[in-house]
């Protein structure tokens, strides 16, 4: 038995264009190239019923954001990996100024 989906993608022409030219590119970010096929595969307007839940997630995005739902967002529980003064000496020591700054 098949569970009713809540979300379901049908892509307009225009962007089916544009997601299969970024899938078959290859220049983008590898999770951007992921979402594109996954959207791709879970276009119902060409091939009913071929979907997967694990992919619920990103068909979800889709309906609620459109092509935007591509993009990287970001994760609230990731903590910045520099504070700002690392930053502040790395941009320092990167741009050559010499000594670096008094805290």
């Amino acid at each position: 038995m098949y569970a009713c989906k809540k979300y379901r993608v049908y892509l307009s022409d225009e962007e089916r264009d544009y997601l299969g030219r970024l899938v078959s590119t290859g220049t983008n970010k590898a999770r951007r190239i992921t979402r594109a096929r996954i959207l791709l595969l879970a276009d119902e307007s060409k091939v009913p019923g071929k979907t997967d839940k694990e992919v619920s997630k990103t068909r979800e995005r889709f309906v609620e954001e459109r092509l935007e739902a591509l993009n990287e967002k970001p994760r609230p529980d990731k903590k910045p990996k520099l504070s700002g003064r690392d930053e502040v000496m790395l941009t320092a020591i990167a741009c050559g100024e010499g000594a670096l700054p008094i805290f």
